[in-house]
């Protein structure tokens, strides 16, 4: 299966997958669009957002796995460091793996 594309304002670039050793140790890479903003975690060290933020912000989650998965791609998981929240742009999200 060749690779597929998943569109969403909500998901990041990847530009290039590939394989390097880290330490003798094999490791997958991803060269992925940079995320500017602050994660999620540093956002809430500043107090908690508004409640309408948290669920617009929940909402671009959302959009952004429904186009990932009808694209075939997976994301092992949902995790602060793989989201950021921009000033005035929406959040983006995770970079997803297309199948095998």
């Amino acid at each position: 299966m060749g690779p597929t594309c998943a569109h969403s304002r909500h998901l990041v670039t990847v530009h290039a997958v590939g394989r390097a050793d880290l330490e003798r140790l094999p490791v997958a890479c991803l060269l992925r669009e940079l995320l500017n903003g602050r994660s999620p975690d540093r956002l809430i060290s500043d107090g908690l957002p508004d409640l309408g933020n948290v669920l617009t912000w929940a909402a671009q989650i959302g959009d952004a796995l429904v186009a990932a998965h009808r694209a075939r791609h997976l994301h092992r998981d949902i995790d602060d460091r793989d989201r950021a929240v921009g000033a005035s742009e929406p959040p983006a999200t995770w970079p997803v793996a297309g199948p095998p």
